[in-house]
């Protein structure tokens, strides 16, 4: 009998044994996986701040880059071969756009202008739809574009029903950038003796360029605070040449007013006109990049968005 007590007394420390070794297994394995699991969140969390630095580090050396490369297109304005200029000029817009790919994705940009808005020359699709500037601009930057351009269509109301001042309520209310695309139209109705009100910068009067056009840019700022704008102004034309000696105001005239609405609104202005972009004053230009004396060619659209394209990129960079 004592024998068996003593062997179930074995048998049952050994079974405490053999528990407690059991019990000291689940507890080491236990923490054995709680250390690999914070070892594997200190990881990641060194990971996600060197990937951090790492797009820091390669942002600012983008910025740093495009600032260089938009410097040197500042500079090509000076270029007098016209048609080298421009080329020069996308060179360097493609650049900037490559180095912020995506940065507008999302965004939804309104395009109130005129023919050239519309896409006239641009060529059209497979469902005879004009293929513009708009189309282009939507392709290159992954974002919607909502194209309110009217041929024919002025800044101010002469006579012409849907002058700009006159539709840009139109715009969506939720359109994250707008682009003013106009004043060519404007220019030609004072060329050709259809109408005489320019106006004045200071005494606004309705139905005149000056008035009518400050109605449309305080009514946008109005309308639209959270809307960034940009003002495209008209590129040098060969207009100006043939209306040079009947017409006491310059194109230049009419970009100006513009120029400075757009300084007292807070507007970004793309200066088409001063740059020389798209200059189509002489033939070979023309030639190159019109389908008449007027509208961009199909070629010249894409021209026009990567113009457009660039400064926005260059913009939302630096915000």
């Amino acid at each position: 009998m004592k024998g068996e007590g003593t062997a179930g007394k074995e048998a049952a420390e050994c079974r405490s044994r053999h528990g407690m070794r059991k019990y000291h297994d689940i507890v080491g394995r236990v923490l054995g996986a709680v250390c690999l699991a914070l070892l594997l969140t200190v990881r990641i969390s060194v990971d996600a701040a060197a990937y951090a630095d790492v797009a820091a580090s390669h942002m600012e050396s983008s910025l740093r880059q495009m600032e260089r490369v938009r410097k040197r297109l500042q500079k090509l304005s000076y270029m007098p071969d016209a048609v080298q200029r421009t080329l020069d000029m996308n060179g360097k817009d493609r650049q900037i756009i490559d180095l912020a790919p995506g940065i507008l994705a999302g965004y939804k940009i309104t395009c109130l202008g005129d023919s050239i808005t519309v896409g006239a020359g641009g060529g059209v699709d497979e469902n005879g739809r004009l293929i513009g500037y708009c189309n282009h601009l939507s392709r290159i930057l992954g974002c919607e574009v909502v194209n309110l351009g009217m041929g024919g269509t002025t800044i101010g109301d002469y006579f012409i029903e849907n002058a700009f001042v006159n539709r840009y309520e139109q715009i969506p209310e939720d359109t994250d950038v707008i682009i003013l695309e106009g004043g060519l139209n404007d220019y030609q109705v004072f060329a050709q003796g259809l109408w005489n009100g320019f106006g004045d910068i200071t005494n606004r009067e309705p139905e005149t360029y000056c008035g009518d056009a400050y109605t449309l840019y305080q009514g946008i700022k109005d309308s639209y605070p959270n809307a960034e704008v940009f003002v495209v102004t008209a590129s040098r034309s060969y207009l100006e040449t043939l209306y040079q000696s009947v017409e006491p105001y310059r194109l230049q005239d009419f970009m100006d007013v513009q120029r400075l609405y757009a300084k007292w609104m807070g507007f970004q202005v793309i200066d088409l006109h001063e740059m020389g972009f798209l200059d189509c004053r002489e033939e070979a230009a023309r030639e190159r990049w019109l389908i008449d004396i007027v509208h961009p060619n199909a070629e010249g659209h894409l021209l026009l968005a990567e113009r457009i394209a660039s400064e926005l990129v260059y913009y939302y960079s630096h915000q």
